[in-house]
């Protein structure tokens, strides 16, 4: 279970700064995620697959020709249907590869900046690493890598460009139930948007950058974790900066 709260007050335009006064914005996520990993190995890995169900709320205030616009939509975003995972387990290593669909569950309109759907669907492919340096494994630097491919948003006539994020950490555990992290996030888009509704500079494309820490409590007995992630943006272009605050509770059947 996901807890996503993300509150921003500065919209940035393609030279970094802010560019409307009036913009605010806070959105609240919450993410059921299941995984099922099964016994089954393929190339040496195991497989797995997961979905995730969104429900979204989001409150919007920007500034428009016709004056200050304020929106507030709530209702299930787009879900999360990822059939392909694999992952490897080394003595001191493990590694994961996946696939994902995000499918356009969730509601778009046009007119509407605050909607809780994209409009689109898009492919994601994933590869992630954690190493842990210590025979202990206290300690562990962690990596995750994800390429996103957007299909055209056909109300819009816009096929977005495609994103690259990258997550990293560096985690310490204190004892047997309590982990320190600190982490940092980069996302960036990487190719043009597309088609006959792109009536900007295609070529300015958005990215954010963000830096924060992590703490993890585990509760073994109840096979349950529990983390706090707080992240702070900076260097963003063409898009809100603010912060993210991540609640998430994993528990394992």
């Amino acid at each position: 279970m996901y807890n996503l709260f993300y509150t921003a007050d500065e919209f940035m335009g393609a030279d970094g700064r802010s560019a409307d006064p009036n913009f605010s914005l806070f959105s609240y996520t919450a993410a059921l995620r299941h995984f099922w990993i099964t016994d089954l190995k393929i190339l040496g890995a195991t497989y797995g697959m997961d979905v995730a169900v969104l429900l979204t709320d989001n409150e919007l205030k920007v500034s428009t020709p016709g004056g200050i616009l304020h929106r507030s939509t709530v209702g299930f975003g787009d879900m999360l249907i990822q059939p392909l995972v694999l992952a490897w387990h080394g003595s001191n290593w493990d590694a994961c590869v996946l696939y994902g669909l995000w499918v356009p569950t969730g509601t778009f309109d046009a007119k509407n900046p605050a909607s809780v759907g994209k409009g689109f669907w898009t492919h994601m492919a994933g590869l992630g690493t954690t190493w842990y340096p210590d025979a202990a494994k206290s300690w562990s630097v962690s990596l995750a890598n994800r390429l996103e491919y957007h299909t055209e948003n056909h109300d819009l006539n816009v096929t977005p460009g495609k994103h690259y994020s990258l997550e990293a950490g560096v985690a310490k555990h204190l004892g047997a139930t309590w982990e320190v992290a600190a982490v940092g996030t980069i996302a960036q888009k990487i190719t043009d948007d597309r088609g006959s509704g792109v009536t900007y500079d295609p070529s300015i494309h958005d990215r954010a950058f963000a830096a924060g820490v992590e703490v993890t409590k585990f509760f073994p007995a109840m096979k349950t974790q529990l983390s706090l992630r707080w992240l702070h943006e900076f260097n963003a272009i063409e898009r809100p900066q603010g912060d993210a605050i991540w609640l998430s509770l994993a528990k394992i059947w």
